[in-house]
């Protein structure tokens, strides 16, 4: 941009899809993390890109904002495919003028469109993705940035001096921004590049009735020591009772205990319950990536040296077969009184 001064940071806050419409407040929140980076005083300036179809909206709050981008398409229909937005994004960004190597960092919202879209628009625009991150710094020339991994149980520091910079942050709570001396002006860009076509989609019945995994308050999972398909049918019938969802283990998924979309684990599904139920379950640091940090973990495992004791907050040294149908029984002595 001819007005930006030479070496200064430029950071764009891209919504695009539902997040346009910031009904959780994460534009707030983006805005916030983004003057915070910049310092006081500012070292750069906060732009808002917002991406959406052609229709009615809501004019935006202008705080803190140097720039706020209302980006129209008339091809971003009803619940477009993210490579649909990733076109559209990109066009947008060419039109404000991003491309390598300007120093701009580009945050999106945490949510798993935000993650695809930085990762795409990083290679389109020849610069790097951080992926999802929970904390962000600029020093000097080289964007900092801290992300949770292996379920939250390792907190991983990245460095990168390639711009443009992508990131879906998911940043703290923070205060209201205070009244600032910056004037935001509202600038409107429509967009009529082609769009990618969208891929044709249609339901299938999966014929899976239980409780789904992912927003499950308890989880059940077994492993490779449930010896097969009828472990699995007693682990239904405890979930029953605790109104809880069915997991399982890569290798209980691979041996066809389960239907693949039950795995949980680095491959499989990342679940976070208040409690996870893990019942001969040897506890790799593949399957607990997916289990939540924050989730309270039972274990039920014959052998007393499985590494599942070391993060189970109760553990339970015994044979599923004589301690679960004990469990059960009790379930429904409890219902009866």
């Amino acid at each position: 941009m001819s007005d930006m001064e030479a070496g200064s940071l430029r950071i764009v806050v891209l919504l695009a899809g539902g997040d346009a419409g910031d009904g959780d407040g994460q534009r707030e929140a983006l805005i916030a993390a983004a003057r915070s980076m910049l310092g006081e005083p500012l070292r750069g300036r906060v732009e808002l890109m917002r991406l959406r179809g052609v229709g009615p909206a809501s004019t935006p709050a202008l705080a803190g904002l140097s720039i706020c981008w209302d980006v129209t398409h008339p091809g971003l229909g009803a619940d477009p495919s993210a490579a649909v937005w990733a076109e559209a994004a990109m066009q947008a960004l060419d039109r404000i003028g991003i491309a390598a190597p300007s120093r701009t960092l580009v945050l999106l919202p945490s949510g798993p469109l935000g993650v695809e879209l930085a990762a795409c628009l990083a290679v389109r625009c020849r610069g790097v993705s951080l992926g999802r991150c929970q904390d962000l710094s600029v020093e000097a020339n080289v964007v900092l940035a801290r992300k949770a991994v292996f379920g939250r149980r390792v907190v991983a520091a990245l460095r990168s001096a390639t711009w443009p910079c992508f990131a879906a942050l998911r940043p703290e709570r923070t205060k209201a921004l205070p009244t600032m001396q910056v004037s935001g002006e509202l600038r409107s860009i429509t967009l009529d590049g082609a769009l990618p076509a969208d891929f044709a989609t249609q339901p299938v019945d999966s014929g899976d009735a239980q409780r789904a995994l992912v927003g499950a308050r308890v989880v059940v999972s077994g492993g490779r020591g449930m010896r097969g398909p009828e472990g699995f049918d007693l682990l239904g019938r405890l979930a029953a009772e605790l109104d809880a969802a069915v997991g399982g283990s890569l290798p209980a998924v691979d041996a066809g205990w389960l239907p693949v979309a039950r795995q949980v684990g680095q491959s499989g599904k990342f679940v976070a319950p208040r409690t996870y139920v893990a019942v001969g379950i040897s506890g790799t640091p593949q399957h607990l990536a997916g289990v939540s940090s924050e989730s309270s973990i039972i274990a039920l495992n014959s052998d007393p040296d499985a590494p599942i004791f070391e993060m189970a907050d109760v553990g339970l040294v015994g044979d599923w077969q004589e301690i679960l149908p004990r469990v059960l029984t009790r379930l429904a002595m409890r219902e009866r009184g």
